[in-house]
């Protein structure tokens, strides 16, 4: 078997409250479709499979009701927290980076879980209450000083990643349930 039926197989059986014979016929289908197609098809392929997964996984958890998807969210979202700043931690753009990266692809794989969504809304609300709130006050004081207009900016672009988190979790909750 090629690595690609190798990860068609894999994602297909992480596939929750569907049955077998459905398991096996999306595979056989992605397989069949992909048989002469090319590298990059044959990825786009398995990266449909894993959002249909996450699909699948998040109607299963939740049943598709909305309170139960923020609490769950909102849950993983506290466990990723120490993760996130823990990655943050480490010196250089490298860190930033990937302080960043984190909850950044956590809102993108949220479109095919809200969970995810939700979950980055924390990462990114806790960013912003665990800043310099005294430091925010002076740059809203004095916004002129050098370095302020830089603080103002990064609180800026902080509360409104909490937004975005917010609107991609309701959107992505409402998609959803009208599948």
């Amino acid at each position: 078997m090629t690595l690609h039926g190798c990860a068609v197989r894999w994602v297909v059986g992480r596939f929750v409250g569907v049955d077998v014979s459905y398991r096996d016929e999306v595979a056989a289908t992605a397989l069949e479709s992909t048989a002469d197609a090319g590298r990059w098809d044959r990825l786009a392929e398995v990266s449909a499979l894993v959002g249909l997964a996450l699909r699948l996984r998040w109607r299963h958890r939740t049943a598709g009701r909305e309170d139960r998807t923020w609490r769950q969210g909102l849950c993983l979202g506290a466990l990723s927290v120490p993760v996130v700043f823990g990655v943050g931690q480490v010196s250089g753009a490298g860190g930033v980076l990937l302080g960043i990266a984190a909850p950044a692809l956590l809102l993108v794989l949220g479109r095919f879980d809200p969970r995810l969504a939700a979950a980055a809304l924390v990462v990114w609300f806790w960013r912003l209450v665990v800043g310099d709130l005294g430091g925010l006050a002076t740059a809203l004081a004095t916004p002129a000083e050098d370095g302020r207009v830089a603080l103002l900016a990064r609180w800026f672009l902080m509360a409104s990643g909490v937004g975005v988190a917010w609107v991609v979790t309701r959107r992505s909750i409402r998609r959803l349930n009208a599948i």
